[in-house]
């Protein structure tokens, strides 16, 4: 992802004229965002929002938002994974934190889902470097590396591993039959779905995927159904835009090594990559049994998980208490 860094102090105090702000930024509602710097792609449109912490043992505080490219929508509330890789070096650039010789940890409270994030930031002379050899498919070049450890990712919409009260759910479609869905809420609130029940093999590009008529219009059908079954039990108000939706398949010959083979369907574009938040619930719905995505995954061991999408490879560690009786995840990192 790529988005804009703010100092939170001087934006608007009302949500309303704050969100007015972000659109004009990016220049939305329009398809190619011309007068803005959204870059026509919703992995490019995003902002956040970053702010000196009151809370003991936090360095700063940030906020996330997804902006709507052809809508004028400002969707809060979800955690963007990739850019908070970025909050750490704002933070240091700016002054707003002291620097330490080589690496600089930084305890940072989201708001947008109310957890925590350590994340370590390469320093350099007093400085945050973005030199190193580390690389990641989808990007061109090399940089430093950055560890990101997001702390009890479970419960990021609701308080639950599972907000629909069991793993999985069956929903009528509307053409007749039913299909299996497992709603798991770690990282970000994910509904995961087999390909091969939309007549997928899961191996589809972005593209591809986007000019699916059928597999769009089931996937916003069941967005919105579960949107309001998740309004019904949580008795809060849950948007559509609030329930992120990915496909899975068997790694099988073509991604060797791979844990499971995932595609983000977001409600604009297909994900030409996979989220962060995504990646910490696929990867704990690939440890949880008898969900959609285990029962497709290949065997995790020692929580390591690596996901095959559309742009390359994602791996992250997962740390599970198995202590209680019942399953609980400590931390995720990626």
């Amino acid at each position: 992802s790529k988005g804009l860094f703010l100092h939170g102090s001087y934006l608007p105090e009302s949500f309303k004229d704050q969100n007015d702000l972000y659109l004009r930024l990016m220049g939305s509602p329009d398809p190619r965002q011309i007068d803005g710097l959204g870059g026509a792609d919703p992995l490019t449109s995003k902002v956040v929002a970053v702010f000196p912490s009151t809370i003991p043992g936090m360095h700063i505080e940030y906020d996330s938002v997804e902006v709507g490219v052809n809508s004028g929508c400002v969707n809060r509330g979800i955690m963007c994974g990739n850019l908070s890789a970025g909050v750490g070096y704002f933070a240091l650039s700016e002054g707003m934190i002291t620097p330490t010789p080589g690496m600089t940890t930084v305890n940072m409270f989201c708001r947008s889902n109310r957890k925590t994030v350590v994340a370590r930031i390469p320093t350099m002379d007093g400085w945050p470097t973005s030199v190193g050899d580390f690389s990641i498919q989808g990007v061109p070049g090399s940089a430093a590396e950055v560890e990101l450890t997001f702390n009890d990712p479970v419960g990021t919409v609701s308080e639950s591993l599972f907000p629909l009260g069991k793993v999985n759910t069956d929903l009528n479609c509307p053409a007749g039959g039913f299909i299996k869905v497992s709603v798991i809420d770690a990282g970000a609130l994910y509904a995961f779905f087999l390909a091969e029940d939309f007549g997928l093999s899961g191996l589809e590009s972005a593209k591809e995927l986007d000019g699916h008529v059928n597999l769009r219009g089931s996937i916003e059908w069941a967005r919105a159904t579960i949107a309001c079954r998740l309004t019904d039990r949580l008795r809060t108000k849950i948007e559509p835009r609030r329930v992120k939706c990915a496909i899975v398949s068997r790694v099988g010959e073509t991604h060797p090594g791979a844990t499971i083979v995932a595609r983000i369907i977001n409600a604009e574009r297909t994900h030409q990559a996979y989220a962060v938040g995504g990646a910490i619930c696929t990867a704990v719905a690939a440890m949880t049994e008898n969900s959609v995505v285990s029962d497709v995954a290949s065997p995790v061991r020692d929580g390591k998980v690596t996901i095959a999408h559309p742009g390359g490879y994602l791996c992250l560690r997962v740390d599970r208490n198995t202590g209680d009786s019942t399953m609980s995840f400590e931390s995720a990192t990626v």
